[in-house]
Formats: C-alpha cells, structure tokens, sequence
C-alpha cells in the first residue's frame, strides 16, 4: 500500500492540496504529483502521481479512438483493393451485362500460304455476358448475325488476297471471348473465305483456331494474335491486327484492365 507522507499530514482537516508528495514502500520511492481536484484527504485514497483525473480520461478516450481508427483501416483495406474493377467502362462506369458490344478492325490480316488476306473492315458483334470486376473475367458472348452456327457472328468489308482477288467471308467469327483482370484471352475463331481467282477458280479455305487477344488499360484497342489458323485445303495462316471496341451507337468504350 502507498502513503502519504509529512507533507500531507500538516495538511490535515484543510482543503486538499495541489501537489502531493506520496511514498512507495516496495520501491521506497518519493512521489510529487498534482493533487485530484475535489477529493478529501482520506486513510485509502489512491496515489496519483502525474496527472489528474481528467487529464487520465481524455487520455484513455484518445487511445481508444487511435485503436477503432487502425482497426478499421485494417478491414477495409483488403475491400478496396478488391472493388477495383476491370473490363470495358463508359463515362467511368462498368458496361451492364447484356449490353452490346461491337469490336472494329480496319487492319486485321492473316497470313496464308497463298498470299495476304485483309478486309477493309471487321465487325464483330457481342454482348456482355458478364460484366468483369471484382477478380471476374470480363465475357462477350457472340451475337448471331447468321442462323447456320454459333461462331458466326462477324460481318466483314472490303476482303481481298493480295490486294488484288476478291475474298468472300461466311460463317466468321468467334465463340465467347474471356478477359481476365490483365485483359488476356484465348478465343477460339473461324471463318470461311472463298476466294475468286482467275486461274483456279474459286478456292474454298476454311480456317480455324485458337487466337490470343489482349486489351490494352484505359484504351479501346483489343490486340489480336498473332496467332496460327489451320485449313485443310488451303494450309496454315496467322492472323494478326487490332479491334476497337465501341457500344451500339458507335461510341468507343474504355478498357481498363491491371498493367503488366
């Protein structure tokens, strides 16, 4: 138990005093402290030694409120890092599912063992199947343009071999293309593109394959390839270029995706 030593008994009967000495008998320690305001001196009244009662609480209050504000930045920290959204954005905000999606190439090409497909313009049509945020990969699921099957969903421009023959385009297109939060994909694609020659007539080349596709962060270009196409009749190609993805109305759309 601590006492209080001489000075506070010449004290006694009398209001209590701003300073106080005190004693520590397990240490034999002299302590001088402000007094609390408004206690009487008594035999069992506790030793304060450096501040007063008032002072001790709005310590106590500030501790608490430090300890609430750590703990809760360690909550929500984890949170935020996970709510960054990736995928295709317009006007800052995630395109909904079921929204339609068209991306456009004007370079697209595939490099075949009879000379260089291009297409003035590629066009192929989607809508969001998911919509790719918080860890998900963003979906585009193909939107038909013809009844026969499911991959044929693009419609194309301008097709030429070398610049010089025709190319007829059917059946093009993709099955559901899948971006993770890096904007990386494979997706697999064919088409059929009939070619009108003047020596050998019409050659009919259908090309399939699995194409490798990547977004590019806070742009609208989707790089493609390059990647190997097979045919039977008219050999291996690769294909290669860039689409730009817009919504319905034409407006071009913002990926935004983790760097690498």
């Amino acid at each position: 138990m601590r006492s209080r030593t001489s000075i506070d008994r010449a004290q006694q009967g009398k209001t209590a005093p701003l300073l106080r000495a005190y004693h520590d008998p397990s240490t034999s320690l002299d302590y001088l402290g402000p007094a609390a305001v408004g206690l009487t001196r008594s035999p069992h009244e506790g030793t304060i030694h450096c501040k007063t009662r008032e002072e001790e609480m709005n310590l106590k209050k500030i501790l608490i409120l430090a300890s609430m504000a750590l703990a809760a930045v360690a909550f929500t920290a984890p949170a935020t890092a996970q709510a960054q959204d990736h995928g295709l954005f317009e006007g800052g905000l995630p395109v909904e599912d079921t929204a339609n999606v068209a991306l456009t190439s004007t370079n697209l090409k595939t490099e075949t063992g009879l000379g260089t497909l291009t297409c003035a313009k590629v066009t192929l049509h989607y809508h969001v199947e998911h919509e790719g945020n918080a860890g998900t990969n963003l979906l585009l699921e193909p939107t038909q343009v013809e009844p026969e099957t499911e991959t044929n969903n693009a419609t194309t421009e301008g097709c030429l071999l070398n610049g010089t023959h025709t190319v007829h385009i059917l059946k093009g297109g993709t099955h559901t293309v899948s971006m993770n939060t890096w904007g990386h994909g494979v997706v697999k694609a064919s088409f059929t593109a009939t070619i009108t020659h003047n020596l050998f007539g019409d050659i009919h080349c259908n090309y399939t394959g699995d194409v490798t596709v990547q977004g590019t962060n806070t742009t609208n270009v989707v790089h493609v390839g390059p990647s190997k196409l097979n045919s039977a009749v008219c050999g291996e190609g690769t294909m290669s270029g860039t689409f730009a993805a817009e919504n319905s109305a034409g407006t071009a759309l913002e990926g935004k995706f983790q760097a690498t």
